[in-house]
């Protein structure tokens, strides 16, 4: 719900010329709560619109309010945290998958027998 809107005085001088400036004051709701949020908005020479968005404490969305010769338009944007990065798995089961670690367990049973028996060759020469 838009409270107020406030006209900006106190603009600094290093902004362009001819920049106007308002300031909505703003509250969200939810089921549970409500949030006070302070809304900029900004025009150069009245034809530019600059867009900057708020982000809500509570809620943790991005709010952006920008003036339009019919009305005001408020922008919602979820914010970047509330994003959750997304792994996708996949699990595949192997009926015969015992066959081949039985056959690598023989494979390093004769290695093993296979150095022993050289090693004792090796001895008896």
């Amino acid at each position: 719900r838009i409270d107020s809107i406030v006209e900006l005085t106190d603009i600094p001088e290093n902004l362009p010329k001819g920049l106007k400036g308002k300031r909505a004051f703003c509250t969200v709701y939810d089921a549970h709560d409500a949030e006070k949020v302070a809304i900029p908005m900004l025009t150069i020479n009245d034809s530019i619109p600059f867009t900057y968005p708020v982000e809500t404490k509570e809620h943790r969305m991005l709010l952006a309010l920008q003036e339009k010769p019919d009305g005001l338009e408020l922008t919602v944007q979820k914010h970047s945290s509330m994003e959750k990065d997304m792994l996708i798995l996949t699990a595949q089961v192997f009926p015969q998958i015992n066959v081949l670690w039985i056959g690598c367990l023989i494979m390093v049973i004769g290695t093993t027998m296979a150095i022993r028996h050289r090693i004792k060759l090796a001895r008896n020469k």
